[in-house]
């Protein structure tokens, strides 16, 4: 009798690891996927400031559109400078 309960307690214990592995697998991906969207957001909008601040020291209007054609240029353009917007 003992033969027949060993081996259904061993499946049992196998399935409920594997159902806490996934469980603990699909956890560790869903805060590595925030994890990441959080760092792309943050280097995207440190990008976005550092190109607005050179925007800001521009001394006249030629200045200013001579900067923005070098942001497109270099592919760090605003967004309504460089096309996106059509």
């Amino acid at each position: 009798m003992s033969h027949t309960t060993l081996p259904a307690l061993t499946v049992f214990s196998f399935n409920s690891l594997s159902g806490a592995f996934e469980k603990v697998s699909s956890s560790v991906q869903a805060l590595m996927v925030r994890v990441h969207n959080a760092l792309a957001n943050g280097i995207e909008e440190r990008v976005r400031e550092e190109q607005d601040a050179d925007l800001a020291e521009a001394t006249d209007r030629y200045d200013l559109e001579f900067r923005m054609r070098k942001q497109d240029r270099s592919g760090g353009g605003s967004y309504w400078s460089n096309g996106n917007n059509r």
